[in-house]
């Protein structure tokens, strides 16, 4: 009776990965420089959103269709954008530095 458990355990400790892998890239995945801008976009008009109308429930719908004129100001389809996002946040060393960039630029913009 011993034996089988022990062997199952032991099939489960091996077959444990120790590292994460990381997708691969989509082959039209976003460059940084337009993820950045994109993204930036994006958060810029949600907190607009967000402060206007204050309860997710109101601005869901609202949130939803601008964010369509954002992803064709950009030329970006939403799809094209939800994969390349999958891939930065896949990398939490990638994502920390889009995030910071975006950070930067508006404070950059903010002493202007």
């Amino acid at each position: 009776m011993k034996r089988p458990i022990i062997l199952a355990l032991f099939c489960f400790l091996v077959s444990c990965k120790t590292e994460i892998s990381k997708p691969r890239a989509p082959k039209d995945v976003l460059s940084k420089k337009e993820m950045v801008s994109l993204t930036k976009d994006l958060l810029l008009m949600e907190s607009n959103i967000e402060l206007s109308y204050g309860q997710v429930a109101t601005y869901y719908k609202i949130l939803n269709s601008s964010t369509d004129v954002i992803f064709k100001k950009h030329q970006i389809s939403r799809e094209r954008y939800t994969r390349s996002f999958d891939y930065f946040a896949a990398d939490q060393d990638k994502m920390t530095a889009l995030y910071q960039e975006i950070l930067d630029s508006l404070n950059i913009e903010s002493l202007k």
